[in-house]
């Protein structure tokens, strides 16, 4: 006869006899200088699992890649439905310009920029004349 009273009707984890549920870690990956996993779509899924806030950043951090994977976005982009939540747009870097001073330090004046699509324009309407 035991001690202790074992109630049959409780989950098996909650008797006295269950033994001690497993320890949940967190997948191992190495992880990038923003501690954003670095490897196969399957790691960088596993690492995020059902959390959003890890897919949002690993979301971002993939669209900002000159080459995202697909099935990676698509994944990630699923986990952040599942929550609700609208995945931020990927950020676009605005072209660079260059900037034309109106004037040299010498203070002459610098040329104008050529529109070469004008100057076409404009010798194709003379020789037509």
């Amino acid at each position: 006869m035991t001690s202790h009273y074992q109630n049959p009707y409780l989950p098996h984890t909650l008797r006295a006899d269950a033994p001690p549920p497993p320890v949940q870690r967190a997948p191992r990956v190495a992880v990038d200088t923003e501690g954003l996993p670095i490897g196969t779509a399957a790691q960088v899924l596993e690492w995020v699992g059902d959390d959003p806030a890890r897919a949002q950043a690993c979301l971002t951090k993939e669209q900002r890649d000159t080459r995202p994977r697909v099935s990676l976005v698509a994944n990630l982009k699923a986990v952040l439905k599942r929550h609700e939540i609208v995945p931020e747009p990927p950020v676009q870097l605005a072209p660079q310009i260059d900037v034309i001073p109106a004037e040299r330090a010498e203070g002459e004046p610098v040329e104008e920029p050529v529109n070469h699509l004008e100057v076409i324009r404009e010798r194709l309407r003379v020789e037509a004349q």
